[in-house]
């Protein structure tokens, strides 16, 4: 699976740059992808190291790849980290609920008695994760 990477790019001002970036990388990976709004650089197939194209883009302006930007594909739609972070929460949705019911009935228990006893929270507690 060619997997596709996206870098921030500084030095970047007009479209000039843009294609000079763009043909100057094209040696080092299958498909260069440079955007100067925003300022990203999408590579698949990469087969050097970012310092090794940092020191091929210095050679013919002042441009430096930054940080990588991680997005997953999923059968080609590109989803960023944020979206990925709100699918996992949507994941873990149904145990946290439950959860959260185990606890504030565990808790609605020890309200009802005259004392706070841990050993008996803990296991109302553990008697409900065993019924769920």
């Amino acid at each position: 699976m060619n997997r596709k990477k996206t870098y921030n790019i500084s030095g970047l001002s007009c479209n000039n740059c843009v294609a000079k970036v763009t043909t100057t990388l094209a040696p080092f990976a299958d498909k260069v992808e440079v955007t100067l709004q925003p300022p990203t650089i999408k590579i698949s197939g990469q087969t050097a190291d970012i310092t090794t194209l940092n020191e091929t883009l210095k050679k013919v302006g002042n441009y430096v790849i930054g940080t990588e930007i991680f997005e997953t594909y999923i059968d080609n739609k590109t989803i960023t980290k944020t979206e990925t972070a709100a699918a996992t929460i949507a994941t873990y949705k149904p145990l946290i609920l439950v959860f959260a019911y185990i606890l504030l009935v565990s808790l609605t228990v020890e309200v009802t008695q005259r004392e706070f006893l841990l050993h008996r929270f803990m296991s109302h507690f553990m008697a409900g994760f065993f019924l769920v």
